[in-house]
């Protein structure tokens, strides 16, 4: 409504301004050549009175159509007064008028693909043409257009400028500020990419001023590039601006940007951070980086959000996976504590906690359980665990639950504290779901009910998500309500045999089995797609997966950058795999996108994929996983952290994952019992198939076995999948 009326100011306002005085008297002789831009003039003219008339536009309600707002005997009006100026004008010549003609048929096609694209207004209509007359008129006698900038739209304004019968006046270059300054007015995120293409801009240096106290990492980032917004930045003399200029000229100036609100303000010097920016094999750094975020949220708690805080968080994730979580997964099978988790001795129990949720994607159950949650106690000493949660001001809170559930430690964690305040906290952890932007808490509320085994516990969960659910839908506040009624219903369906139905109704496949049926093409084949890598092991891993197939109810054949093994006995089943090549020299790549185009040729969609590589790897298969896949196996360490991206790329799949080390063994048995389920023609059934496969291992490679999750179990990857599905309604 409000636009409506600013529109209606516009509308006042142009009638003010000067307009075409003519007054048609008779038409003059008008050559074959330009009567041809005549009637493109009209044919797109009408064209945009039956779109104003059947409503096409966006923005216009049946209402408003049924009344006719717009006077379309005016804008005709205007539209032939503008013709009938350009032919009469005595100044101009044949060419000039053909170039006027040009330009008005040129506005009218514009307008009319931005209305069907719903990207402006029908009521700007009588503004545009009335701007267009004053305009062409001023430029005529070469006096500047760009006051009527301020009438219009940012897309009315862009289609003046785009007008090639404007290209000579006087006023393009302030014409075009001031429809930058408009857009980025409307749209602040665009202001750095906007003004690197137009940096001599009148309004830069204010707009880097705004920028640098909105968003201080893209201001770093751009003003990194030694271009001419670059320049512009470091020639700007505003403090904040200035010091995010002398950063990027800093070797380390990455290191000490996280601290750039605490240095701007007074509170830390460059040179009190520098000397531990290097290697620091002290943990000062990661020290400074923890206490810093603390006192960014205590701020945050008290409505003041610092600047670069998301920078400051993001290096804490960088160190806690770089310096700490990578070296102590790397000796997982080390057995000797003292020597396996000497890198996270000497922190803090602060520091402990944020290297547990700052790089829990890439957390190992021992890491987390023989190493980082018993030290976090051990430095807290005796006091409670609720203490310790306000000690870190429930930053991240969540997800350390979130980890103490997956990992069996949340029943240890709750009883530190007295009932009262766990069951409080518990109900806290599912509260509140929807002021979120994101999933994540909701998800992480998902699947940590997957992993809990206290059923006193679950019931306070179940509780509060139930109340939850009733209260918004009581009040009909949609996310709210789709939110906590879809945890309600996922809740209750792990209980599968008395509760069918249930995950129907939220427009998902049963978790308890994959339907043959459901995997075939229009053909009736299966097609498999496994994503292989040269790295170390690689090709072992890749010769042992032939292996297994060769027997007679497969073949193989080989291809230069892949293979086809296909089933020859029961349900058609075609399994290609990319050759593990040179990694270095990204030869595997090379396969793997070979074999992506092949299938995409041959119309094969692939409803399997496999990642046969390490965790580092699983980032450029996901990349590349297709569409269709209906069941992803993701077996390498970690690989339970990257639900959220797989289903980005496959948003109805089923996925199998690792919480902690994914190995090629168990990965392989997996594909043989589910390769040979399906040949036969069986459903899969995900609790007796997990059974089936559990019993083919024991000892250490049970124990390994037991941080795959199935998909029946992956509730955070149906809570995304449901939660799209009903919002999508």
């Amino acid at each position: 409504m409000m636009r409506f009326f600013q529109l209606i100011g516009l509308f006042c306002s142009i009638l003010c301004c000067k307009v075409l005085s003519a007054q048609i008297s008779q038409w003059p002789t008008i050559p074959p050549m330009r009567q041809l831009y005549h009637e493109q003039i009209m044919l797109e003219n009408e064209k945009i009175n039956v779109l104003h008339q059947t409503g096409k536009s966006a923005f216009q309600t049946k209402k408003e159509v049924q009344n006719d707002p717009l006077d379309k005997q005016e804008t005709n009006k205007q539209i032939e007064l503008i013709r009938y100026k350009i032919e009469t004008e005595y100044n101009l010549s044949d060419n000039l008028k053909y170039g006027w003609l040009r330009g008005l048929r040129d506005l009218l096609e514009g307008y009319r693909l931005l209305l069907q694209s719903n990207k402006i207004q029908s009521i700007e209509f009588p503004v545009l043409l009335k701007s267009f007359g004053a305009a062409m008129e001023d430029t005529w006698k070469n006096k500047s257009y760009a006051t009527y900038f301020n009438l219009l739209s940012v897309e009315a304004g862009k289609l003046f400028l785009q007008n090639a019968a404007f290209a000579e006046n006087t006023g393009k270059s302030e014409a075009s500020d001031i429809v930058l300054l408009k857009e980025v007015t409307l749209f602040p995120q665009k202001t750095l990419p906007l003004l690197s293409k137009r940096p001599q801009c009148r309004y830069t240096d204010s707009l880097l001023v705004t920028s640098a106290f909105r968003d201080q990492e893209m201001l770093y980032t751009y003003a990194s590039v030694p271009d001419a917004l670059g320049k512009r930045i470091h020639q700007n003399s505003h403090p904040l601006v200035k010091l995010i200029s002398y950063l990027t000229k800093l070797p380390t100036g990455r290191m000490i940007f996280p601290f750039l609100d605490e240095i701007y303000h007074g509170r830390l010097t460059i040179d009190s951070i520098a000397p531990f920016t290097h290697q620091d094999t002290t943990g000062t750094y990661f020290s400074m980086l923890v206490a810093t975020r603390q006192a960014y949220v205590k701020r945050l708690q008290k409505g003041d959000t610092a600047m670069a805080m998301e920078a400051l968080y993001k290096k804490i994730q960088q160190k806690a996976v770089e310096d700490y979580l990578n070296v102590i997964n790397g000796l997982h099978e080390i057995n000797q504590p003292a020597i396996r988790f000497k890198m996270i001795n000497k922190l803090s129990a602060a520091e402990l906690y944020y290297v547990a949720v700052a790089g829990s994607e890439e957390m190992y159950t021992s890491s987390f359980v023989l190493g980082i949650y018993p030290r976090i106690f051990r430095m807290w000493k005796d006091k409670k665990a609720d203490s310790f949660l306000e000690n870190v001001q429930y930053d991240q809170y969540r997800t350390f639950i979130r980890l103490c559930a997956a990992y069996n430690t949340l029943d240890d964690f709750l009883g530190r504290m007295d009932s009262a305040a766990a069951r409080k906290l518990v109900l806290d952890f599912a509260d509140h779901l929807e002021q979120t932007r994101q999933l994540n808490d909701a998800v992480d509320v998902a699947n940590t009910y997957s992993s809990i085994y206290n059923q006193r516990i679950k019931d306070w969960m179940l509780q509060k998500v139930g109340e939850r659910a009733a209260e918004f839908s009581r009040k009909n506040e949609k996310k709210g309500a789709v939110l906590y009624d879809i945890l309600l219903k996922i809740f209750n369906s792990m209980d599968t045999l008395q509760h069918p139905g249930l995950l129907k109704e939220l427009g998902i496949q049963p978790v308890d089995r994959l339907p043959v049926s459901l995997l075939k093409d229009s053909t009736g084949r299966i097609i498999v797609q496994q994503f292989f890598y040269g790295d170390k092991g690689g090709v072992d891993i890749f010769q042992t997966f032939l292996k297994k197939f060769s027997n007679p109810n497969w073949k193989i054949i080989r291809k230069p950058f892949w293979t086809e093994v296909s089933s020859t006995r029961g349900i058609p089943i075609i399994i290609y795999s990319n050759l593990p090549l040179d990694e270095v020299r990204d030869l595997d790549e090379h396969a793997q996108d070979s074999l992506i185009v092949y299938l995409q040729n041959k119309g094969l969609e692939p409803v399997i994929s496999i990642h046969r590589g390490h965790s580092y790897s699983l980032p450029s298969t996901i990349e590349k996983l297709p569409y269709s896949s209906q069941l992803v196996l993701v077996g390498s360490c970690g690989g339970y952290q990257r639900l959220h991206d797989v289903l980005e790329s496959c948003p109805n799949a089923a996925i199998i994952s690792s919480k902690q080390v994914g190995t090629g063994q168990i990965n392989q048995l997996l594909i043989d019992v589910i390769c040979e389920q399906l040949r036969l023609g069986k459903d899969i059934y995900w609790p007796g198939l997990w059974k089936q496969v559990a019993a083919g291992f024991s000892g250490k490679s049970l124990e390994t076995f037991r941080d795959y999750v199935p998909p029946h179990q992956n509730l955070g990857a149906l809570f995304i999948q449901a939660y799209r599905h009903a919002m999508e309604e």
